[in-house]
């Protein structure tokens, strides 16, 4: 069976979701702060009149604390009203589920626990958004 995935880039490193996971794409926005929030909970959005926790994918995944950037991306989720904060997007890739294999990073594979590799030979871990969802859920959402 085909996935369909738009790979995304959080510190230089490459990630993917599925489409079927992704409401819509958009620039991102600065969040309003919320007080006592975790450090990757970059705040509130309003988009069209509903409330968006903004998550910092930088910052969850521990894989660089920086804040946002202008050139920054939201991939708003179409499970829930949350919107994921990512460096840029890159392109589409439709693989087969036979290309799947274990996330070789340990610390990170509760959130991504599957992979797969790009002809350039880069792992691209693939966000699992249940556990996502599961794991940033706190009473604002």
């Amino acid at each position: 069976m085909k996935m369909e995935l738009i790979v995304f880039y959080v510190a230089k490193q490459p990630y993917a979701i599925s489409f079927s996971e992704i409401e819509e794409i958009q620039t991102a926005k600065k969040g309003t702060p919320l007080p006592f929030a975790d450090e990757w909970h970059e705040g509130l959005i309003t988009i069209r009149g509903s409330l968006y926790p903004l998550v910092n994918l930088r910052k969850l995944l521990g894989v660089s604390f920086d804040g946002p950037q202008e050139s920054d991306k939201m991939i708003l989720l179409s499970r829930a009203r949350v919107a994921l904060l990512v460096d840029e997007l890159d392109n589409t890739a439709i693989i087969d589920e036979s290309e799947l294999r274990e996330n070789p990073e340990v610390n990170s594979r509760d959130i991504l626990p599957r992979a797969f590799e790009l002809s350039d030979g880069r792992i691209v871990p693939i966000v699992n958004v249940e556990t996502l969802l599961a794991y940033t859920r706190t009473s604002y959402v």
